[in-house]
């Protein structure tokens, strides 16, 4: 089994609070490998340029409980 990280990228919309409009995960080596997925991704590429957004990514993100 590779050595891989878990990465999320996040976008946030700052008219609406900065609320989350969507995220999307990955599992690759590097935060260059990363960086270059999330940008070449059709979500994220819709969201950059576009300064209304936040866009933003994380390695090793644990999620321990999740409120419904």
């Amino acid at each position: 089994m590779k050595n891989t990280n878990h990465f999320i990228c996040t976008v946030k919309d700052s008219i609406n609070n900065y609320d989350s409009i969507g995220q999307i995960y990955c599992d690759v080596n590097t935060t260059k490998q990363a960086a270059k997925f999330f940008k070449s991704h059709p979500f994220i590429k819709k969201h950059i340029g576009n300064l209304r957004y936040q866009i933003t990514f994380k390695q090793n993100s644990h999620l321990l409980q999740d409120s419904e």
